[in-house]
Parts: C-alpha cells; sequence; structure tokens
C-alpha cells in the first residue's frame, strides 16, 4: 500500500488527498528549504547586465552596466506544493504529469510565435514574463463547476467551513480562517526573497457570492452586455472589478503594502460601494533598492515591472479566457464565463497595468490615448488616437516603443479576449477629482488671490473655514487651509461641500488681470454641479449632454483663468482624462459612481494599517492575515441634560433663563417651551396627565436616516445645534433644532419623543443651485420621527438674517 509523506513534518498518510488537506491545515504558509526542495521548477532569473565584480554596493559611482550580479536576484516559478508533492510520490499521476509539460511547451510555443511577432528575440524576456504558467496549471478546472452549496458545506477544501452554523452564514470578509492566504516565492534581490501572498481569485468571488445581499440582488445584464455578446451563448458574465493601490502601513511612512482587491460587476452600486462588497485577494510584492543608483536604473525598473506582471499571471490564470465556470446563485446554479471589466486605479497604478511611461516623464503622458504632452492643456481638440493591444503591438513590432512610451516587455492582459487593458484600466472618481482637479482648483485659486486680489482674501478664508457651523460627518478646520499640503482626499471633500459659500462676497476690487468674484465663483460651481452629476446612479441621453457640456465649459475656464498661475500652464493628466475619457467610460461601464474607490481606501484601514499596527512588525505579513476588525453603531437618545415635571414647567424656565451659564439658544428654547408644547398637545389631541406627566431634555438623539441631532451647547468646545428637514406631502421645512426631550404624557404608557424648532423661512431666488432662506420667530414642538435629516445651512458673509442650504453635502 502506498503512503505520502508530507515534507514539513514525518505525518504520512494513505491518500493525496489527505496529505493534500494536511498541507492546506497546518503549513499553508511553511516553505520547504531551497536546498531540500528537488520537487519545484525553479528557474533563475537571468539579468540583462551581469558582473562579477566583488564590492558591488559599495562604490556609488557604479554605473548602471555594472549593478547588477548573477547571485542579486532570481525570479522563482513554484508550482502549487500539495499538488507538487503529491504528482512526485504518486506513480499513477504521471498523466498529468504529461499533460502539464504538454501545456506548458504549448504555452512556451505560443509566446515563442509572439515574441518573433513582435521582434522580441531575447530567451531572457520569455522566461522571465512567460515560464511560470506551471503554478495556474494545477488549479483543477473541475473544483469550480457544478458546485452546490450542499456540495460546498460537506467539502472541508472549500472556502466554507464546516464549523459554520448550518454552513451557510456568511462570515465578515475580513474573516481569514476560510481565506487560506499562500505564499509564492517571487524573486530574490540583494540577497532578499520576495514572497507573494495571495488566496486564489475563484475563492474570493466564491466568498464574495456566498452573501445573502450580494447574492439575492445579483444580475445577469447591464451595461456590460456588449462583452457578454462575445461569450457562449450558454453562459452568463461575470464581470470582475479589480483594484490595486499601494498604502503606507504607519504614519511614518517607513513600512508600505499594496493591497489588490476585487468586487464583481454584476451587483448594485448601493452593495458594491459597501466593504463587505469587496475581498482582499492579495499583497503584492514591493521590491526595495538598496541605494537611490540602483532605485533609479533601468534594470530595477524593468524587474519591478515583471513582478507585477507575474503576480498579476498568478492571480488571474484560472479566470483569463475561460467559459463554463459553475456557481451558485439564487440557490440555482448558473455557468458563467468570467471577464475582466474595469481596472480602478491612480496614474501610477494605471502606468504599472497599462506597461506605459509614468505621466511626470512622459512625452505621451496619457495611458488611454496618444496624446502629445504640448497638447495637454488643449481642451478643445477635434480628435484623439485611443490606445489599443493592436497598435501598441505593432508599434513595438516596428521598435517605436520610446516614441510613444510604452515598455517592450509583453503585457499579460493582452492575451485576455476582447479585452483593451487601456481603455478597461479607469482612473477613479476619488484619486481624479477629490485628490486631483480640486487640489489644483484650491492651490491655483490661492495663488490667484495672492497676486490679483490681496493677501487678505486668504487669511479671510481661513476666518470663514473656521465659523462654518457644524453638521454630522463635516470637517470643520481651525486652522483653514493651512495645512492643505497635507490634505486627504477626505478634507478635500469636506472644504470642497463649502468652498462656494467660503469665496461668495470674497472681495469687489481686483488687480489688472483678475476676474469679478462671481466669475470665480461659477467656475467652482460648475465644478460641483458637475462633481454631483458624477456621483448619479443613472443617467439618461439628455443627463451624458448635459454633463459632457458641464465638464467641456469647466475644463476651458480652468484653463483660461488658471493658464499662468500653473507652473505647467495646465498640462494636467487629470484635466486631460475628465475632458476626454470620462463621457466614453461613462457609456461603456456605467455611471461613475461605479469607479469609485471610497469604500476601497477604507479597506486600506482596516486590511493593512490597523492591521499592522497589532504585529511586531516583524514578518508582519502573516500576522496581518489573522486580524480582524469590526466595527458597530448606537443610537437613541443620549446625554441628559434636565428632567423636571409638568408642573414645573414655569420653575424651571426661570431657573434657566437666570443661569449665565446656559447656552443662548438653550434659553431661547426653554423661552417658547411651554407655547410650543401646547399648540403640539393641542394640533394632535395628546391626552396627558398634568400631575404625573414629566420630561427628559437630552443633547443628541439619532432619526430613521440615522442622523444624529444635536442641541448641545457645548461639543468639544463649540456649540452644535443641528438644522433640520420636515417633509410634508406638498414640501419641505427646515428648522433649527434647540431641544430635544421625552414627554412622558401618561403613567404606564410610552414616552412621546419630540423637538423644538425654530422654523426658517424661504427666499425665493436660488443662487449656485442652492436654496436662500432667512430665519423667524417661530417656534413648534413637532414628533422627532417626523424629521427626515440633518441639513447644513450656512450663514451667507456680509449678510445679515441669509443663508445657504448646502446642497453639494453627499
Amino acid at each position: 500500500m502506498p503512503f505520502y509523506k508530507c515534507l514539513h513534518c514525518p505525518r504520512t498518510f494513505s491518500s493525496p488527498f489527505g496529505l493534500k488537506r494536511h498541507i492546506s491545515d497546518k503549513h499553508q504558509y511553511d516553505v520547504i528549504d531551497e536546498k531540500e526542495n528537488i520537487t519545484r521548477d525553479e528557474k533563475e532569473f537571468k539579468p540583462a547586465i551581469q558582473t562579477d565584480k566583488p564590492g558591488l554596493w559599495d562604490d556609488e559611482k557604479q554605473t548602471e552596466e555594472t549593478l547588477f550580479s548573477d547571485d542579486d536576484f532570481i525570479m522563482y516559478y513554484y508550482e502549487d506544493e500539495a499538488e507538487q508533492m503529491i504528482l512526485d510520490q504518486n506513480a499513477e499521476s504521471s498523466a498529468a504529469v504529461s499533460k502539464s509539460k504538454t501545456i506548458s511547451e504549448a504555452f512556451s510555443q505560443e509566446t515563442n510565435e509572439e515574441n518573433k511577432k513582435f521582434n522580441i528575440d531575447s530567451e531572457t524576456d520569455e522566461e522571465e514574463i512567460n515560464a511560470g504558467l506551471t503554478f495556474p496549471l494545477f488549479i483543477d478546472e473541475n473544483d469550480y463547476r457544478e458546485t452546490t452549496l450542499d456540495d460546498a458545506i460537506k467539502d472541508k477544501n472549500h472556502p466554507l467551513s464546516t464549523e459554520w452554523p448550518k454552513g451557510q452564514k456568511f462570515l465578515d470578509n475580513s474573516n481569514f480562517p476560510y481565506m487560506k492566504f499562500k505564499n509564492v516565492p517571487i524573486t530574490n534581490f540583494q540577497e532578499v526573497d520576495y514572497e507573494f501572498y495571495y488566496q486564489p481569485i475563484i475563492h474570493g468571488i466564491k466568498v464574495l457570492l456566498l452573501q445573502s445581499d450580494i447574492n439575492n440582488e445579483f444580475v445577469f445584464n447591464e451595461w456590460w452586455c456588449t462583452t457578454g455578446k462575445n461569450i457562449p451563448i450558454d453562459n452568463h458574465l461575470l464581470s470582475i472589478i479589480i483594484y490595486a493601490d499601494s498604502t503606507t502601513c504607519d504614519h511614518l511612512g517607513k513600512s508600505s503594502e499594496h493591497p489588490i482587491y476585487i468586487s464583481l460587476g454584476n451587483i448594485p452600486n448601493w452593495i458594491r460601494n459597501k466593504p463587505d462588497a469587496k475581498v482582499l485577494i492579495g499583497y503584492l510584492p514591493k521590491l526595495k533598492a538598496k541605494d537611490n543608483t540602483t532605485k533609479n536604473s533601468k534594470s530595477f525598473q524593468r524587474l519591478q515591472r515583471q513582478v507585477f506582471q507575474r503576480c498579476l499571471q498568478i492571480l488571474l490564470s484560472p479566470i483569463i479566457n475561460k467559459t463554463n465556470m459553475y456557481f451558485v446563485i439564487k440557490n440555482e446554479i448558473y455557468s458563467f464565463t468570467p471577464k475582466i471589466s474595469v481596472i480602478l486605479a491612480d496614474m501610477a497604478e494605471a502606468g504599472a497595468f497599462t506597461m506605459t511611461y509614468l505621466p511626470s516623464t512622459s512625452k505621451r503622458p496619457c495611458y488611454c490615448c496618444l496624446v502629445d504632452n504640448n497638447d495637454l492643456n488643449n481642451m478643445e481638440l477635434s480628435h484623439i488616437t485611443l490606445r489599443t493591444p493592436e497598435i501598441m503591438k505593432k508599434i513595438i513590432n516596428e521598435n517605436r516603443a520610446k516614441d510613444f512610451l510604452i515598455h517592450e516587455e509583453i503585457n499579460y492582459f493582452w492575451k485576455s479576449k476582447d479585452f483593451n487593458i487601456y481603455s478597461a484600466t479607469v482612473l477613479d472618481r476619488m484619486h481624479m477629482l477629490d485628490l486631483g482637479i480640486t487640489k489644483y482648483l484650491l492651490e491655483y485659486t490661492r495663488e490667484y488671490l495672492q497676486q490679483k486680489v490681496d493677501s487678505k482674501t486668504i487669511n479671510e478664508i481661513d476666518h470663514r473655514l473656521r465659523k462654518i457651523p457644524r453638521y454630522p460627518g463635516l470637517i470643520i478646520f481651525k486652522n483653514g487651509l493651512e495645512n492643505i499640503t497635507k490634505f486627504t482626499a477626505n478634507d478635500y471633500r469636506n472644504i470642497m461641500k463649502v468652498i462656494i459659500f467660503i469665496i461668495d462676497n470674497l472681495y469687489d476690487n481686483y488687480k489688472k488681470g483678475g476676474i469679478m468674484c462671481k466669475k470665480l465663483c461659477n467656475v467652482f460651481y460648475k465644478y460641483l454641479k458637475m462633481y454631483m452629476m458624477l456621483r448619479q446612479e443613472m443617467f439618461t441621453d439628455m443627463d451624458l449632454k448635459e454633463l459632457e457640456t458641464l465638464i467641456i465649459e469647466f475644463c476651458q475656464e480652468f484653463v483660461n483663468i488658471f493658464f499662468e498661475y500653473s507652473t505647467s500652464h495646465c498640462k494636467i493628466p487629470k484635466l486631460h482624462m475628465l475632458r476626454y475619457h470620462v463621457i466614453p467610460s461613462i457609456r461603456l461601464y456605467g455611471f461613475m459612481n461605479v469607479m469609485s474607490t471610497e469604500t476601497y481606501e477604507t479597506l486600506h484601514k482596516s486590511n493593512v494599517k490597523n492591521p499592522y499596527r497589532s504585529t511586531n512588525k516583524k514578518n508582519y505579513v502573516l500576522q496581518m492575515l489573522k486580524t480582524l476588525h469590526k466595527i458597530r453603531k448606537s443610537s437613541g437618545f443620549k446625554n441628559l441634560l434636565w428632567e423636571f415635571k409638568f408642573t414645573e414647567i414655569e420653575e424651571k424656565v426661570s431657573q434657566i433663563i437666570q443661569d449665565d451659564t446656559i447656552n443662548p439658544l438653550h434659553k431661547t428654547g426653554f423661552k417658547n417651551f411651554r407655547a410650543g408644547l401646547e399648540e403640539f398637545l393641542t394640533e394632535n389631541d395628546v391626552t396627558y396627565d398634568e400631575n404625573f406627566g414629566y420630561f427628559k431634555i437630552y443633547s443628541n438623539a439619532s432619526v430613521e436616516s440615522m442622523d444624529i441631532i444635536r442641541t448641545s451647547g457645548s461639543f468639544y468646545g463649540s456649540e452644535w445645534f443641528s438644522d433640520v428637514a420636515v417633509s410634508s406631502e406638498e414640501t419641505e421645512w427646515y428648522g433649527k433644532a434647540l431641544l430635544l426631550f421625552e414627554f412622558f404624557a401618561e403613567n404606564k404608557k410610552d414616552p412621546i419623543n419630540l423637538i423644538l424648532l425654530q422654523w426658517y423661512d424661504e427666499i425665493y431666488e436660488e443662487m449656485y443651485g442652492c436654496k436662500r432662506i432667512q430665519l423667524t420667530d417661530q417656534y413648534t414642538c413637532v414628533y422627532l420621527d417626523s424629521v427626515d435629516m440633518a441639513v447644513h445651512i450656512i450663514p451667507r458673509n456680509n449678510c445679515e438674517n441669509e443663508y445657504f442650504v448646502n446642497r453639494y453635502i453627499y
């Protein structure tokens, strides 16, 4: 009877499946010592330039030609460890080995033909980029076919765990017991081994589909229906969205990781933008050079690109050009063809995915098209040539790669049928707008005000920012724009929610070459209107035309006004992307809200930053994978301020009014408490026991919209009395909250939850797309449940009793 021995411990097994399960459970992170590992197919990465010169790294004056020795870096291509052990120890598996060699040889032959086609003759390139397909070949396609939920529960190797209650309750995706991350050695550089930690992408897809809300809301046809025409007739399209972005692990930036996530395009946007609708599938290795000379060398940068492409190959090989993959949707089995629909990225990551030069060093700085750098600020181009795999292959074949700023290595995505990596890589909304156009708009506005108006206006902006009324979730900038260079995307979003009210009536006089304050406000108004439209869930043809007009007008005015205040004369790649590529992307892939990465950035905290802080900073990736974080929210009345009986109203009011420590708005509320309460009791026919009745007054409460309404005289040192919206069938009313209280009207009955409001009245002429209102002397108690939500109401500068209803809060 044959037996199968584990290479990590003395255990032996009677079947290959027992060995495979044992390795998966006990040794999933273990790596066999390099000297003992004779079963893996190790291939050395041969550097293009070699030297045997000793003391290589001691001489800072070494040229690039002498930087790398044979031992500096090795690229590994390892097969799946458990599978390979079984194949080596099981004589009956020779057929599988033969099959893998046949496929590997076929792939190698295909690559040779492709290289010859592109005039890529280097055998090193072939080994470095394409020789490693043996790992994905051992992912058995049958493992992912005809799998029902019941089968998954019984199968211990399936992502589901037999330890789950009834096997059907979905575990939080940051819980990793079933996410068995693997580590694959990728390369050795400067005597440091680099590994790729990942989980199979099929497992990640299953993790998403096992969530009840995702599974129940799964849709089979939407904006990707055009792509769906190119798949087998009996298959459905499984749309996969990829996001990758490097992030620091600590506040000093000494350590960083490069997580990569997936989500599904087959689910509604309101679900997709939740953190649970994304799955972490790996940490891309980041190579580190010992000195700047090495870091800036072409050889090192080339190795970085090869490592990136290799990791993508390991991750995506199980789904690229595959059909008839079966998944359980709504308790039925469907056959799918997985397709990568969108890749969300910043400019740097977009360059890595598309293998193009970074914009800062490029004469053709757009990864989507071939626009020349000199035309980057031209917002009236009549024609642009788009990048496609066919055009890029032709350029490489004609030895013109440097002219069009594309790297000569083969892009792994070229192997995917009916897929254009250049149009599918989409600059996400956060990096394009919040950290891009918004940043430039604020910086250039400050520069304009200093040169053409008065430096005092900068101080006035900071002063007005400090005086902005509080609103739930809105950041108040006590230092104004003083630290703008350190602003995050969330900071820029919060600034833009109020900036138009800050600039309104900011100045009257300006120097030659300046513009009126109203014109400057209109530039911000067009940008805000465009920004809000880009957040829409759906577009009609008319909406798209209106949005395109807004984008064109804003981009043209932006260049015309701020041309002289930009060191690059507004040659901004993100502005070009906004002008020429956003509308085509919406038409091709759907609304821009799909391209939001705000929740991905939140996942950076839960999957990278917070787990890192819980480690001992040594071999921290494995420790990070085991970390779990959960956040909970609460609701209801909080912070009791006063309690008094119905018969004590007059006495309590007199006491509050005479107390100099009480906030004036609280005093106003108590002055009008009795009148507002009696009006409420009369209009709503409320019965109450005057001798029993009593009140509890609080500083905050939650409403149905999950907004927190506050009536606090001192919230972190400042008063906060919320403004709210109360809707009727005909219109919407606005009021300032003065008191939040429970009224216990009768014994053994639930209290009545009430709010005392001071009402606003509407001024009928809008400005900047916002309602203008004024505060009245009318006070009323209403049911707390009738409050729809908190609203942000801002006093208009240099005007008495005039306010804006901020519609740019989102």
